[in-house]
């Protein structure tokens, strides 16, 4: 990890899960959080604990600022964006939204953390990817140095392939995540704690880091065992939406695995 270097000011712009995790990542390295950006009393609590200036305009946000615009994907608007004028870095931290977003302004960026994250929840950022992008060499170069202060994996990923990304991690967090949800009501309609799932829930996620995704799948649509998918499906008779998943991932897994 770098030493940190006190460059340029920190403004974050927005008070959910991802502007509370960066706020402690960047304490946990040392670099203050000089405004935080918001309205609304999570804000205000969130200037409270880190000690920073609270404000409501993005015409009182320093001049040589980094500006870290941590709003939902869809707030991220020209008629938004088109506010914030002043001589400063703004970059936003979505998977999703292109850098063209920013239009002509030059000094533009993206700070994206490639992790699913909780307000509530601590997190180590030593090992979350940080994707960087920016509109210059110079304020790239700038994000480096501040995302080596949290990161020890900082790439350069431009908007094609972070969109791109982001799609990938939608399956593998949030519709696996999806898929625990589903599990969980299964279990509990026979009074069966989610807590038994778990070691193989651990389990597969840890063979997930020696082995490829293909070699690491099992199971009845792996093996084409069409008696064990026929009684599951039977069982999921009185849940259409779990039983139209069900086939649908087994179909696929099927197909993938024909030869």
């Amino acid at each position: 990890m770098q030493k940190q270097v006190n460059l340029v000011y920190i403004t974050i712009v927005g008070s959910g899960n991802v502007a509370r995790r960066l706020c402690h990542a960047f304490r946990n390295a040392r670099i203050p959080i000089n405004q935080i950006l918001s309205s609304s009393t999570t804000g205000k609590k969130l200037a409270e604990d880190f000690n920073s200036q609270i404000i409501s305009s993005p015409n009182e946000i320093t001049d040589g600022s980094i500006v870290l615009l941590c709003i939902k994907d869809d707030s991220l608007k020209k008629s938004y964006l088109e506010k914030f004028k002043g001589n400063y870095l703004l970059c936003h931290t979505a998977g999703s939204v292109s850098i063209e977003v920013f239009g002509d302004r030059k000094k533009a960026g993206i700070f994206y953390p490639l992790q699913t994250l909780s307000a509530d929840r601590e997190i180590d950022f030593a090992n979350i990817p940080i994707c960087l992008e920016a509109n210059n060499l110079k304020d790239l170069s700038i994000l480096k140095i501040l995302a080596k202060n949290i990161s020890k994996d900082v790439r350069v990923i431009n908007s094609e392939q972070r969109l791109q990304i982001h799609l990938a991690a939608v399956f593998v967090s949030n519709f696996a995540n999806h898929l625990y949800k589903i599990a969980e009501d299964i279990l509990k309609e026979k009074d069966i704690s989610f807590d038994i799932l778990k070691p193989l829930i651990k389990e597969s996620a840890r063979k997930i880091q020696i082995l490829s995704p293909e070699k690491a799948q099992t199971g009845p649509a792996l093996r084409k065992d069409k008696n064990v998918i026929s009684k599951h499906l039977k069982l999921l008779d009185k849940h259409k939406e779990f039983q139209k998943i069900y086939k649908i991932i087994s179909n696929s897994i099927i197909e993938t695995y024909k030869a």
